[in-house]
């Protein structure tokens, strides 16, 4: 992964396309290797660089869950 700003103007579909990833399951095969190297999905690393979600509420629950504001 050369980058790690995930733009909000693009989808993770097209986001996977621009990685390289040019199937019909381009979004499925980029998750599944960017999960693998970051520990997290596309999406949660997106609520992460918004804020929405602090990185601990991922590693503390199965299920990440928005942390209270």
């Amino acid at each position: 992964m050369k980058a790690l700003n995930l733009p909000r103007s693009k989808t993770i579909t097209q986001i996977a396309f621009m990685a390289g990833y040019e199937d019909d399951n381009a979004y499925k095969h980029f998750s599944r290797i960017f999960k693998k190297v970051m520990g997290i999905s596309p999406t949660q690393y997106r609520k992460l660089q918004v804020g929405a979600w602090s990185y601990k509420s991922f590693k503390s629950s199965p299920v990440a869950k928005p942390s209270p504001k």
